[in-house]
């Protein structure tokens, strides 16, 4: 697993938004700090128990065309 976050890192969850890595376990796993959560991630910015969507980012980003309304009937296939 590659390392990238490590304690006293800034970092940014698109859900949570920004925190700070506050603990490691392992050298595997880290806890981050949000403003009203502890949230456990791998180190390569994975959170534990999701091995597929790495959310931790050193920079903020945005989800650009998440939409949740409802196509217009003749555009559904």
């Amino acid at each position: 697993m590659k390392r990238v976050f490590k304690v006293g890192d800034r970092v940014f969850d698109i859900r949570m938004g920004w925190g700070k890595v506050v603990k490691e376990y392992d050298c595997e796993v880290i806890d981050v700090k949000f403003k009203k959560d502890l949230t456990s991630y791998y180190v390569d910015g994975t959170e534990v128990g999701d091995d597929y969507h790495s959310l931790l980012s050193f920079t903020k980003y945005e989800l650009k065309g998440f939409s949740q309304e409802r196509p217009m009937k003749d555009q559904v296939d």
